[in-house]
C-alpha cells in the first residue's frame, strides 16, 4: 500500500486514501453536501463529526488497524458515516 506522503510515478500525484481525500473535502468545502440520500443530507462537516465521534467509540472498545467489525446497513447516510468511521480507526 501506498504511504499518504508517496508520489504517484505515472501522473506525479499525492497518493491518498479515502479519509485523506475526505478530510481535505472537509476542511476546503465544510459547507458542502457530502452525502445526500432520499430525504436527507449531509454536509462534509456534520459527516465528519459523526464519522469521528463513531471512531473514537470503536477505538475506546478497542477496534483498531487488522480488527473485523461485521456491519449492516441499508445503502445511505449511515453507510456513509460507518465507513467513513471504520477507515479513521485504521490510522495510527
Amino acid at each position: 500500500m501506498a504511504n499518504a506522503d508517496q508520489t504517484c510515478p505515472a501522473a506525479g500525484r499525492e497518493w491518498r486514501y479515502v479519509h485523506g481525500r475526505f478530510d481535505e473535502q472537509a476542511s476546503w468545502r465544510p459547507w458542502s453536501a457530502a452525502v445526500v440520500a432520499p430525504g436527507t443530507q449531509l454536509t462534509y462537516r456534520e459527516l465528519r463529526r459523526s464519522a469521528n465521534q463513531l471512531a473514537h467509540y470503536l477505538r475506546s472498545l478497542g477496534v483498531g488497524p487488522e480488527t473485523l467489525v461485521g456491519v449492516c446497513l441499508p445503502r445511505g447516510v449511515e453507510a456513509v458515516r460507518v465507513a467513513q468511521a471504520q477507515q479513521q480507526t485504521e490510522q495510527p
